[in-house]
């Protein structure tokens, strides 16, 4: 006896929300002094974190005028910056003000 036939599934995607990230997610920011380890044979250098005096400065300014972007900064975001944006540099100097921050490389 053959088995009955099936019929054919449609085809499936992933819904939008399995293939974007939530605009709202980033990655956590390192504490001040935390290096950042390359993968072994890579040849990059150690990223080094701290905390900028002129960045803090600077976050302050943009929280004051409550708007994103101060010439001081090399990146400015409200909320975590994700640190995949910014590039293989020895030290990357950082500021806050509540939800400003300015990285400065």
């Amino acid at each position: 006896m053959t088995p009955a036939p099936t019929r054919p599934q449609p085809e499936t995607r992933p819904s939008e929300t399995t293939t974007r990230p939530a605009a709202t997610t980033s990655a956590p920011v390192p504490s001040p002094t935390t290096s950042t380890p390359q993968p072994e044979g890579s040849g990059a250098a150690t990223t080094t974190w701290y905390t900028s005096p002129t960045a803090v400065a600077a976050a302050q300014r943009m929280a004051q005028a409550q708007t994103v972007g101060d010439p001081a900064c090399s990146l400015s975001s409200t909320g975590r910056p994700d640190p995949g944006l910014v590039p293989a540099v020895d030290r990357i100097g950082i500021g806050n003000a509540g939800i400003y921050w300015c990285l400065i490389w």
